[in-house]
C-alpha cells in the first residue's frame, strides 16, 4: 500500500540501489548457450554400448521388435548401431514401395536396389502411371480456380508447382522407364506383386488441393469433351503400361499384377499418334501372343486388368478384340482373374463382341476365382465359360454390366449357377448404396451394424443352395430388388433350412445336387458330362465350343496367328 501523502509536503524518494561494477573473471556465457550446452546430446560411449543388454539382443529378437514398430520409426532404430541397421533394413518398405510421378521415386528405387538387405524387404510396388493429359489438367485448374484458391490460402502457385513437377522433362522421361525397370526389378528377390494405377490420385495427404483438382478431372472432363472415355494421354498410357508389364514378366518372383487402366491400343501394335508419329512393334513386342509369352507369364497366378480405350472418333476393329483375348489366354496358370472392360464406343461394339467370342473359348485349368464387369455378356456365353471351369471355380463375382440376360430372367440364371456349379462365395452387382459383401481378396465386408441383410447376401444364399428364391420377382426393378418378406434382420443368417422355407413361403424350386457333387466332378471324365449339362444353356450341344488352345497349343498353331502391324485407325 503506498504511503499517505500530506498536503504541501514532498514525498520521500528512496535512494536507488547502487549498481555493482564488479564482473566475474573470464568470459560469461549467454543463458541460451548454457541451456543448449546442458541439453546437448552426449557423444555415444562405444564401450558402454558393448555391455548394454539391449545392444546384445540376438538377431531373431531384433527382427521381432522391428515387426511391431510403425514404419515411420524404423529409420530411427536403424541409427542405433550396425546390427540394428541390418535388422531394420528388410522392414523399411514392408508396406510397399510407391513410385509417384511428381517425385524422384525412380531414383529412390534404383538406390534401394543397390542395398541387398533393403531390396529383400520390397514385396510390393505401386506405380502411379502419371499418364494424365496435361491440357485437361490445366483446364481443370481453370474450372476449379475459386476452390483451389480457397484451399491453398490464395497461393494457387502451389498447385502449378505440383503440375510442373509431374511434367518436368527429366523426371517425365525417367518415370516408369523400361530400361531402368529392366535393371531394377531383377534385383528385388522377394517382389511378389505390382500395381499400376491411372485412376487413383498420385498426390495424397497434405496435398489436398491437388485432390480437388483430380476429382474435377474424374467428374467434369467428359462434360468438356463427350468423345473422350478418360482423361489419359494415349501415348504416355501405352508406353508406361507396356514398359512396366514387359519388365514384370521377366521377374519370375512376381505372382500378382494389377492394371487398372490397361489401354486397348497396346494390342494395335502400330498406333497412330495425333502428332503423326508411329509406335514400332518394339514398344509392345513383348506382349504379342506367342508360346514364348505363355512361358514368360507362367508365374502369374493373380491378374486384375481393366481394359480401356480412347473411344470415339477412334474405332476398334474385331481384330483388336481377338488379340486381347489371345493375350489373356497366355496367362495359363491363373488362379484368380478380375476382368473389366470400359471402352466408349457405339452400341454395336465389334471389338467387345470379338473379345467375348474369343475369350469365352479359353480354358484356365487352375481358375479358382473370377470377377467380371463391363463385358455385357449374354447368359449363354458366360454360362458356357463358367461350366467349362466348374471343377475349379469356387468364387464368382458378376459386376456392373458383367452379364445381361436376354432370353432368361436373373432367377433362371442364378438357378443354373446353383444347380451346376459348386461355388463357395458369390456376389452379384447391386447398387453401391447398399455396399459390397466381399472385398477384393474375398474377405467378408463387415456390416454397418444396422442389422440389415443385403440383397447381394440373400442372392448368395440362394446360389449356394441355402434358401429358396428370396425375391418377389424374377428380375430387379430400376431401384433394385423387391424382397418377398419384410424382415431385414441379420438373424436371418442363423435360421435353418425349414425356418427359411416357412419365412419365404415357397418350397425349393430346383432339385439341386447331392453333397457328393464335387467328388462326382473329380471322377467324371471330360467326355461324360453331357447328361449334366443338358439343362444348362443347352451345353450338351455346344460343349465343343470350349477351346483349350491356350493351354495345349503347339508352336505351329501360333504361327498362323495374324499379327498385322500395319493396322490404321479408321
Amino acid at each position: 500500500m503506498p504511503p499517505a501523502r500530506t498536503r504541501g509536503v514532498m514525498p520521500e524518494i528512496p535512494a536507488s540501489r547502487p549498481k555493482s561494477r564488479a564482473k566475474p573473471f573470464g568470459r560469461s556465457k549467454p543463458r541460451s548457450r548454457e541451456k543448449g550446452a546442458q541439453n546437448a546430446t552426449p557423444e555415444p560411449d562405444k564401450e558402454s554400448n558393448k555391455s548394454n543388454l539391449f545392444m546384445q539382443l540376438p538377431l531373431e529378437l531384433k527382427l521381432q521388435i522391428v515387426e511391431f514398430l510403425p514404419t515411420r520409426d524404423i529409420p530411427s532404430i536403424r541409427l542405433i548401431s550396425e546390427p540394428w541397421a541390418a535388422a531394420g533394413a528388410p522392414s523399411i518398405f514392408r508396406n510397399g514401395f510407391t513410385v509417384r510421378p511428381h517425385l524422384d521415386d525412380m531414383d529412390r528405387l534404383c538406390e534401394a536396389c543397390t542395398h541387398p538387405e533393403i531390396a529383400k524387404g520390397i514385396r510390393h510396388i505401386e506405380f502411379f502411371a502419371g499418364d494424365m493429359e496435361e491440357q485437361l489438367l490445366s483446364d481443370a485448374i481453370a474450372r476449379e480456380q475459386q476452390r483451389l484458391t480457397y484451399a491453398t490460402g490464395g497461393q494457387l502457385t502451389k498447385v502449378w508447382k505440383q503440375v510442373d513437377a509431374i511434367f518436368d522433362h527429366t523426371r517425365f522421361q525417367k518415370h516408369c522407364n523400361a530400361a531402368i525397370l529392366d535393371k531394377c526389378l531383377p534385383l528385388l528377390p522377394n517382389l511378389e506383386s505390382l500395381k499400376v494405377t491411372s485412376v487413383e490420385c498420385p498426390i495424397r495427404g497434405i496435398e489436398m488441393p491437388f485432390s480437388i483438382l483430380w476429382a474435377s478431372l474424374e467428374e467434369d472432363f467428359d462434360a468438356e469433351n463427350e468423345d473422350l472415355s478418360h482423361f489419359l494421354n494415349p501415348h504416355t498410357c501405352i508406353e508406361r503400361y507396356s514398359s512396366i508389364l514387359s519388365s514384370a514378366i521377366k521377374c519370375k518372383s512376381i505372382t500378382r499384377i494389377d492394371l487398372d487402366s490397361f489401354p486397348i491400343d497396346c494390342f494395335r501394335f502400330h498406333y497412330h499418334k495425333p502428332s503423326g508419329h508411329y509406335f514400332t512393334e518394339a514398344t509392345c513386342a513383348d506382349l504379342i501372343p506367342s508360346p514364348e509369352l505363355k512361358e514368360n507369364l507362367s508365374h502369374i497366378t493373380d491378374l486384375h486388368i481393366s481394359i480401356i480405350g480412347i473411344g470415339s472418333p477412334y474405332h476398334y476393329s474385331p481384330k483388336i478384340g481377338r488379340r486381347m483375348a489371345e493375350f489373356l489366354g497366355c496367362f495359363q496358370n491363373l488362379h484368380s482373374l478380375d476382368l473389366s472392360y470400359e471402352e466408349a464406343d457405339d452400341e454395336t461394339d465389334e471389338c467387345l463382341m470379338a473379345l467375348e467370342d474369343s475369350f469365352y473359348r479359353l480354358k484356365f485349368p487352375h481358375l479358382h476365382s473370377l470377377r467380371t464387369a463391363g463385358c455385357d455378356s449374354t447368359e449363354e456365353s458366360l454360362g458356357k465359360f463358367l461350366f467349362a471351369h466348374k471343377r475349379t471355380l469356387r468364387n464368382l463375382h458378376i459386376g456392373e454390366a458383367g452379364c445381361t440376360p436376354e432370353e432368361n430372367t436373373w432367377k433362371d440364371v442364378l438357378t443354373d449357377l446353383r444347380d451346376h456349379l459348386s461355388l463357395k462365395r458369390f456376389e452379384l452387382y447391386v447398387p453401391e448404396a447398399e455396399g459390397r459383401i466381399y472385398d477384393a481378396n474375398w474377405k467378408s465386408v463387415v456390416s454397418d451394424g444396422k442389422g440389415k441383410i443385403k440383397d447381394a447376401k440373400l442372392l448368395e444364399l440362394y446360389v449356394l443352395g441355402k434358401c429358396p428364391w428370396p425375391m418377389a420377382e424374377s428380375n430387379p426393378r430400376e431401384g433394385g430388388w423387391k424382397r418377398k418378406f419384410g424382415a431385414e434382420d441379420m438373424m436371418l443368417l442363423d435360421l435353418g433350412e425349414d425356418e427359411l422355407k416357412d419365412l419365404l413361403g415357397e418350397e425349393w424350386e430346383t432339385d439341386g445336387e447331392s453333397e457328393d457333387v464335387e467328388m462326382e466332378d473329380v471322377e467324371m471324365e471330360d467326355g461324360d458330362d453331357s447328361d449334366e449339362s443338358e439343362g444348362y444353356f443347352s451345353m450338351d450341344e455346344d460343349h465343343a465350343f470350349i477351346d483349350d488352345s491356350n493351354t495345349t497349343a503347339e508352336d505351329e498353331e501360333w504361327e498362323d496367328m495374324e499379327v498385322d502391324g500395319d493396322e490404321s485407325v479408321e
